[in-house]
Formats: structure tokens, sequence, C-alpha cells
């Protein structure tokens, strides 16, 4: 079979908007993006198609071989009877074609074959281990992205209602009611909120351009997101999920079946100490000398077996074994890892769901002690120190809304990797693979 037909194809390349004009995008939108112009599977891609040359590879011991031996001699005296008839003249040549077909190679075809399709099926469950982190980093700069985003819009808005207290402020001096002090803090908290807003907009620029570095996306390119709806988690008895997740998760499956390839290789080691059984014909063409003919064809059954080889078979089988012991060892400290690592992740995501209640009600006291604020200063009740602290009271409590959200969004997508769930978009997957995870579904 030719090894350019079991490949993956490659994959298409989604078309761009044309630089000057706004691409809106959505979470798939993005995902979908970075997942088709992502280095890190095109890599991935590349492990899986190395191993397939493997399997190709290991069956070729099966396969015939042909050598072609050229070779010239040049002896002096020439040897011949008493001066008469010669025996081998002083220049001789000679051509030897040799044809070498295995007939039973005593393990070493099996071991050989099983542990390149198990390092091969390792190595796509490490693209489906890939592809859950792709998604999971796209989501992270795409929430970064929508953080920044509030963040601009909250320090805009702060902007707004600095200058308006300063023209209020500058009213109330003029008519006696303020001192000139109240004038200067005003201004002051409107360069601050400017200054902030020139920060937040930097900040804003950065993370657009992480997330269209990550995406493919040229960086003139200028983008709008679609913000993300909040989903509740949903109820889960994790106890009773943790078996399902460990089974499910792709860098898990990844390391038992390295450790079953690892298995297969010290076998292989110790047949490399074992017979060889091959049938060998030689076809030579020389000058004829002495007895023997210009042109012999000789067919041999050839059975070789290693006696002694100083130890090296052994030493490589002992090598062997501690590869599968370190490998056991990583799987088991991983299993353990994703134990810990899935708790605390759901854990995360209850505590962030509780702590958008409590920021969106402290969204709603800030709301209102700023306009209260605004009367009592407005009126002359209260001076600027209690306006500009509600004004920043405020600022706080909205950027923590978002930050809650966001956190929020972080942890349910955190989840969605730590539980293996299923892939949120369409993702690139090579035939064989998409078939085998079929068939496991139905």
């Amino acid at each position: 079979m030719d090894p350019e037909a079991l490949a993956p194809p490659p994959r298409e390349r989604p078309a761009l908007s044309v630089s000057g004009e706004v691409l809106h995008l959505d979470l798939s939108q993005a995902l979908a993006l970075s997942l088709a112009t992502s280095p890190s599977l095109d890599r991935q891609i590349a492990v899986i198609q190395q191993r397939e040359y493997e399997v190709e590879e290991a069956y070729t011991q099966a396969n015939p071989t042909v050598d072609f031996q050229a070779q010239y001699q040049r002896v002096t005296p020439e040897v011949s009877f008493n001066g008469g008839q010669v025996i081998q003249p002083s220049d001789n040549y000679s051509f030897a074609l040799i044809l070498r077909q295995p007939i039973y190679t005593f393990g070493r075809l099996r071991f050989s074959v099983l542990a390149s399709k198990l390092s091969r099926r390792s190595a796509q469950e490490e693209y489906l281990d890939q592809l859950h982190q792709v998604i999971l980093g796209g989501a992270e700069l795409y929430i970064q992205a929508l953080v920044a985003d509030d963040a601009l819009k909250i320090a805009s808005d702060d902007l707004e209602a600095q200058r308006a207290n300063l023209k209020v402020t500058e009213q109330l001096f003029e008519q006696g009611v303020v001192a000139k002090f109240d004038v200067l803090s005003t201004g002051a908290a409107a360069s601050q909120a400017e200054h902030e807003l020139i920060v937040a907009n930097t900040q804003r620029q950065n993370a657009l351009a992480r997330l269209k570095s990550f995406m493919g996306v040229n960086l003139d390119q200028e983008l709008r997101l679609t913000p993300l709806e909040l989903e509740s988690p949903e109820p889960t008895t994790l106890s009773d999920e943790q078996p399902e997740i460990l089974e499910r998760r792709p860098d898990l499956r990844a390391l038992r079946w390295a450790v079953e390839a690892a298995k297969a290789r010290v076998d292989l080691t110790r047949s490399e100490g074992s017979p060889m059984l091959s049938l060998q014909n030689q076809t030579i063409n020389r000058n004829a000398t002495g007895l023997s003919p210009g042109t012999q064809n000789t067919t041999s059954l050839v059975l070789s077996i290693p006696l002694f080889d100083g130890g090296v078979t052994k030493n490589r089988a002992l090598q062997a074994e501690q590869v599968v012991k370190q490998l056991e060892a990583d799987l088991e400290q991983r299993e353990r890892d994703v134990v810990v690592e899935t708790a605390e992740t759901y854990r995360q995501l209850q505590d962030r769901w509780r702590s958008i209640e409590v920021s969106q009600a402290n969204v709603q006291q800030a709301d209102e002690a700023f306009r209260v604020a605004q009367l009592r200063y407005e009126n002359g009740i209260s001076t600027t120190v209690e306006l500009l602290d509600s004004q920043a009271a405020r600022s706080r409590a909205r950027f923590g809304l978002a930050k809650a959200q966001a956190d929020y969004q972080r942890a349910f997508w955190g989840w969605r990797r730590a539980a293996a769930q299923e892939f949120p978009v369409e993702v690139p997957l090579p035939a064989e693979i998409r078939d085998r995870l079929d068939r496991e579904r139905t």
C-alpha cells in the first residue's frame, strides 16, 4: 500500500476578510479559525504521518531484498600447473546478484509491526489532546479580548462621568458654592480617567493582537467580537463521572497506548537474539578460473542462529523494560493529576458562578450609591471626596463583574477540557481518527 494514500490530507485554510474590512466573529468562528491555522496541529499531523511510515517500514522486513556486487582482483604471479594450464589468471572480475527472501523471522516482524501500530495510535490520541488544548487556548484568548473590550468601555464611561463631574463642579464654583480645591480635585480625577482609558485601549489592542496571531489573522485586521452568553453549570456528580473522564481523556489514552508500544518493543528487542530463516539465490558472472564456470547460480535455504552477541540483546531488553516502567509511572502520576485537576476545575466552575451573582449585586449597589452621591453633590450637601469615591467604587464594581464573568467563562472552558467533553465546533480530523471515533460512539 502506498504510504501517501494513508497520510491525512492537508487541512484547508479558511478565506479571511480583506484587510480594511471589519471581521465579525463569535467564539465558534474564532475557534474554527484557530483550529484551521494551528501550527501545533500541523506538527501533530506530521507526527501521525511519521508513525504511519514506521508501520510501513516494519512490514518491509517481510519483503525480498536484492543486492548487486562487483569485484576486481589483481593476482601476481598468476596461479598455474607448473607453468602450464592457468588456474587463476592475474586479472579477475566477478559480478554477483543476490536475492534474499525472509521466510520466518521468529517474532521480529510481528513485534515490530505491533510496536509501530501502537505508537501510531498513541500519536492519534496526542492529536486529539492537542485539539482540546487549541480549543482551550483559543477560548482563553477570546475571553481575554472580551475583558479588554469591557475594560475599555468602563474606562470610557468613567471618563465621561468624570468630565460631567468637572463641568458641574466648575458651575458650582462660579456660583460660589464650592471651593477651588473641588475644581482641582475633579480635574485631576478626569485626567486620571483619561490616562486609564489610554491604558485600557493599549491592553485591548494587545489582547486582540494575541487572538489574531492565534487564529492566523493579519494583525492589521479589525475585529468585532460577539459577547458570550452565560450558561449555568450543569449539576454533576463528580465521583460518578470521574471513571469516565479518566477513560476518555486523550492524554491518558496516549500514555496507555505508549505503554503498550513500549511493551511490544521489549518483545521486539528480545527477538533480536532469535534465529532467522530465509531463502537466498545468488547468481555470479565471472571470468572462468580453473574448474569454476563463468556463470554460476546458487539457491540456499539459510538458517541463521545467533549464539553469543556479548550481552547486547540482553542489555537492550533490560533497557526497554525500564522504559516501560517509566511510562507506567508517568501514567499513574498523570491519572492522579487528572483526578485533582477535574475536582479543582469543577469546584472553580461552581464558585465562579456564585461570584457572578455577588458581583451583580455589588454593581447595583455601586450604581445607586453613585446616583445618590451625584444628587448630594449637586445640591451642595456632600463634598467632591464622596463623589469621587462613589465614582471609583462604581468603576471597580463594574470591572469586578466583567472579571467575574470572564473567570467563569475560563472555568467553563477549563472544565470542558478537564472532562474531555465533546468538541464544541467541527474539528479537523484525519479520516482514520474520525472513523474510529464514530465507531466508538455507536
